[in-house]
């Protein structure tokens, strides 16, 4: 299972609280630059409190210099269907973020669904709706 989250009002025991909750077993990171403001969520620190259970994909994934490749997808579908993986970028809202309109979009037309943490959980086709009220 793919879920997706942002992380711009969280705090970092938010995220591992869900990651428990959830089983999930890898969050990858999507942001095409892994640190900002909120330095709890910078690489670093990420590696540092989750070790093996992060990886970084932006240079794949990202979504600030371009669509995401090709063999990204494929390494998430792939990622995906052993485990629970977790993208994650910045932005809170996923209408705002490449990772509702460029990653989750594309697996949805390869059938694999991602599962959006934005007021619940809600599927892409759900977020899609409500990006376009």
């Amino acid at each position: 299972m793919i879920y997706a989250i942002g992380y711009q009002k969280m705090t970092l025991e938010d995220l591992l609280a869900i990651m428990e909750a959830k089983d999930i077993r890898l969050l990858a990171d999507v942001r095409s630059i892994p640190y900002g403001r909120k330095h709890e969520f910078n690489r670093r620190r990420l590696e540092a409190e989750l070790g093996n259970r992060y990886v970084w994909k932006g240079d794949l994934l990202g979504g600030k210099y371009g669509p995401a490749k090709t063999e990204g997808l494929k390494w998430l579908i792939e990622e995906g269907a052993g485990k629970n993986v977790l993208i994650m970028c910045m932005e809170g809202h996923p209408c705002d973020c490449h990772r509702l309109y460029d990653i989750a979009r594309r697996l949805h037309n390869r059938g694999v669904d991602v599962i959006h943490f934005f007021e619940g959980e809600k599927t892409t086709k759900e977020m899609e709706a409500i990006c376009h009220e």
